[in-house]
């Protein structure tokens, strides 16, 4: 919501702004909540898997463990 505030009081023209509020509240309703292992399929690639091979999850945690 940060970007929507920013939006309203930006001093930036209404011809120069990348979005309106409208464009972030579109896509707000595309924002999907998933769990940390729930596979999701988009666009034929795993989500899983672009996460895992950005980082993985299970070796960070491991890494830092609670305390």
């Amino acid at each position: 919501m940060l970007l929507s505030d920013y939006v309203k009081v930006s001093k930036v023209s209404v011809e120069d702004m990348l979005y309106d509020e409208q464009d972030i509240l579109r896509s707000m309703d595309k924002i999907e909540i998933v769990q940390t292992h729930q596979p999701r399929h988009i666009r034929e690639k795993l989500f899983t898997d672009v996460i895992h091979s950005t980082i993985s999850q299970d070796k960070y945690w491991a890494s830092h463990p609670d305390e």
